[in-house]
């Protein structure tokens, strides 16, 4: 055969191939003028190298599958990488082609979306680089060789990506073809052929080994980043930020869709911007730190420092003087250092493309321009500033775009720094040694809420707890929970109905109910007056609100469940359990908001060392990244897998089953009505930062796992519930419970951007998971 191409799927399940069940195979069909004997055909095959544990466990699967009388090429596929851990039934179940190559023939040619993946029976296979450039002055580079028996073709496969090389048969060769589809349903089908084939795929996938190369310039001292200090690190150490953001330009991120393009993403841009201090384009040098460094420590420094907001990611920031540095605390030293980097170099690569368009301008110039503009009025419409971008560089589209990542006039100045900043950012990271000496800001955390407890149940510091105590943690949105579980009273209704009758606005709710709300959450976030007076109801019905924006960052919530009206509950909470009692007596709702990575993990862990038996549940709910279905639908997750590769751990993801006697469907499917919003089962990754969320890496995990979505805290706070059983500090009987919304759809190419995506697609969602476990906790 001079030339083969690879068959669909429908044409080779339209014409199946007879295989006998006797030792002859007369009936089997070749793509070939010859036909060969099955076994001298398998015969031929070069021998796997198995331990002889495996290898025993092979011929005990060959010599069963051959007892009922089954076709030999079944019994063969045992031999094979990763298929020899199926069982008959789904061994025999393969729709399996053979096919016969001459020497040279051409197996795959690269570019090839493939249909089937490829078992070698006998014979070897050549790959080779096909590709232009060096390789059309050069010629056809051999990459390597397969030697039978082996499988190829899953990583394109399972991605859906064109083969990267061209496979050649070198020798007489023989391979048996398995349907994608058939493949695909395995690893619903198996665990143990799920885990063999992730762990190959996952050592070549180049994405965890870009993130791996990014972890290095974020944490790995060297000789350049420490300035030759005498004690290697000592004092911090500086990050090479054209190393960090060279290497984010390959990770693929699906966050970042325009970053190779010259076209403006100002989805990214809405993305990143909202993740970073407010002044961060005004700024050249940031100081990472855990805790406050010393030459700030005496409390001088700080007389001369404002603080920082970010929308999306509370972090303690601070501007120090007028020189064009700030300070950010970060939440743990891991995901949050990611985090923060990640975002920078998203707004670097960004902002670069503004100031190349920029000073295409030659008169005026952009900088003449925009400096003439700095007076503008902050009060200014909106239409005398989209004038203005008018006259700049840019199309509709990126117009639009930029007026929603910068509100008003500020954009003026924004476009003005980021002409003179030329994204010169000096990052240093602080290895702060007084840390060591100084008191865990959890801990803090953790013996005010107890104090509180002791205050609410009139006992003193040195009492025991009453032992029909019970706590239940909750990390959620503090204000969904305080407006389910105390409603706004009466004449905040009035006002709210005045609100929305001024607002016009036309945001649409699945429950009305859900409407007031959200107003409620806009008002309370405009009102100084409102925010004031609803703080006083609170504090009546059982809540005591601590915050902290200097350290953690963190919101907290203490409810005394037995303070609680039940008229303040929310109606359908009261509907959902009007045939069951409430909670009464000592019991109380520890409710954690603004958690990020690998911080959920500490907080907890400081709970569970001060509360101990008395805790009765942990339970989690949020937003996550949606792998299947749409923006709003919700996700009860029945297992948990940490991505450990993504820590260069090692290749064997950690999986925990979970929502098994805590929560199930039917206490979730009440509060979401009869509208679409559909309910999903399957795998949660855990994946540290978005820098990993590449098409790549999700449709692995999708394919392989069965993955429904993707989040950054569930399995920390899984693991920590673990440990502390492991460890004897947590009874056992703790409830668990793992609730989600999903807020966007990585793989959904649709352009869609949470700054143009109304909230109300996902808002009926975040209260119905939040009813749903609201109501396991106050009336199971």
């Amino acid at each position: 055969m001079s030339t083969i191409s690879v068959a669909s799927e429908e044409s080779l399940n339209d014409a199946p191939v007879s295989i006998a069940s006797t030792t002859g195979a007369e009936g089997v069909t070749f793509d070939s003028n010859e036909q060969t004997n099955l076994d001298d055909m398998i015969g031929v095959a070069e021998p796997l190298k198995h331990t002889s544990t495996l290898t025993s466990i092979v011929d005990q699967k060959v010599a069963l599958i051959q007892k009922g009388g089954a076709p030999s090429v079944h019994s063969f596929l045992y031999t094979v990488p990763h298929l020899f851990t199926l069982t008959e039934e789904q061994i025999t179940g393969l729709n399996v082609m053979l096919r016969e190559y001459s020497e040279m023939d051409i197996i795959v040619d690269e570019g090839t979306l493939l249909t089937h993946v490829f078992v070698l029976a006998s014979g070897t296979v050549e790959v080779i680089n096909t590709k232009v450039g060096r390789a059309s002055i050069v010629g056809h580079r051999r990459v390597g060789s397969i030697t039978a028996p082996n499988i190829f073709g899953i990583d394109s496969v399972i991605l859906e990506k064109p083969t990267e090389f061209s496979y050649h048969a070198s020798s007489l060769t023989t391979l048996l073809l398995i349907p994608k589809r058939q493949f695909c349903e395995l690893f619903t089908r198996s665990p143990m052929f799920s885990s063999s084939v992730s762990v190959q795929i996952v050592q070549t996938l180049s994405a965890f080994a870009v993130f791996e190369d990014f972890c290095r310039a974020l944490f790995g001292l060297s000789s350049s980043s420490v300035c030759g200090r005498r004690s290697f690190g000592e004092g911090g150490y500086k990050l090479s930020i054209p190393t960090a953001v060279s290497i984010y330009e390959s990770s693929g991120t699906v966050v970042h869709k325009l970053m190779h393009s010259t076209a403006i993403d100002t989805d990214a841009l809405h993305y990143c911007v909202k993740r970073l201090p407010e002044n961060i384009t005004e700024t050249f040098l940031i100081t990472l730190s855990r805790s406050i460094p010393n030459y700030l420590s005496d409390g001088v420094a700080f007389s001369t420092t404002i603080s920082l907001e970010s929308a999306r990611r509370r972090r303690g920031a601070w501007k120090i003087a007028e020189k064009g540095q700030i300070i950010v605390m970060a939440r743990d030293g891991f995901t949050d250092i990611i985090d923060f980097v990640t975002n920078l170099c998203m707004l670097i690569v960004e902002t670069k493309k503004i100031r190349l368009r920029l000073q295409r301008l030659a008169s005026p110039l952009a900088i003449d321009f925009l400096r003439n503009l700095l007076s503008m009025d902050e009060a200014v419409s909106k239409t005398a500033v989209r004038a203005v971008l008018a006259q700049l560089p840019f199309s509709e589209t990126e117009i639009d775009g930029l007026m929603q990542v910068w509100e008003g006039s500020a954009i003026i100045n924004v476009l003005y720094n980021i002409l003179l900043h030329r994204e010169e950012f000096v990052v240093h990271v602080d290895v702060n040694l007084s840390k060591k000496f100084s008191q865990d800001p959890y801990q803090k955390w953790g013996l005010c809420i107890n104090r509180h407890i002791r205050a609410e149940l009139g006992i003193g510091g040195e009492e025991a707890l009453p032992s029909d105590l019970t706590i239940d943690i909750i990390f959620s949105s503090n204000i969904t929970i305080k407006s389910l579980l105390c409603s706004a009273p009466e004449e905040f209704r009035l006002l709210l109905e005045k609100y929305i009758e001024s607002q016009a606005s036309t945001t649409t709710l699945k429950n009305p109910d859900d409407y007031y709300l959200y107003v409620l959450a806009q008002v309370l976030e405009e009102e100084d007056s409102m925010r004031e007076a609803y703080r006083q109801h609170l504090e009546e019905a059982g809540f005591i609100m601590m915050e902290d924006s200097f350290m953690s960052g963190l919101v907290v919530d203490l409810i005394n469940i037995g303070k609680l009206p039940i008229s303040g509950i929310n109606a359908s909470l009261r509907y959902a359990a009007k045939n069951r009692q409430r909670m009464q007596g000592n019991s109380f709702i520890i409710n954690v908001d603004r958690t990020f990575g690998a911080q959920v993990e500490t907080i907890l862990r400081t709970l569970v060392l001060i509360f101990g038996d008395y805790i009765r549940s942990v339970n989690l709910t949020g937003g996550v990244a949606g792998v299947v279905g749409s923006r709003g639908d919700v996700v009860l997750p029945t297992r948990l897998l940490f991505s450990k590769q993504s820590f260069g751990e090692d290749s064997t993801d950690e999986t925990r089953v979970c929502n098994t006697d805590g929560i199930h469907e039917k206490d979730v499917i009440p509060f979401l009505g009869e509208g679409n919003v559909a309910l999903h089962r399957g795998v949660c990754v855990t994946i540290p930062g978005v820098f990993l969320y590449s098409d790549s890496v999700l449709r692995l995990y999708k394919v392989v796992h069965g993955c429904t979505c993707v989040d950054m805290r569930s399995s920390y706070v899984a693991r920590q519930v673990e440990e502390s059983h492991r460890a004897g500090v947590l009874k056992r009987g703790v409830k668990r419970r793992f609730l989600f919304y999903v807020d966007t759809v990585p793989l959904n190419n649709d352009g869609d951007s949470e700054s143009y995506t109304q909230k109300g697609d996902v808002l009926f969602s975040i209260y119905a998971t939040a009813r749903s476990l609201l109501n396991l906790i106050l009336f199971s």
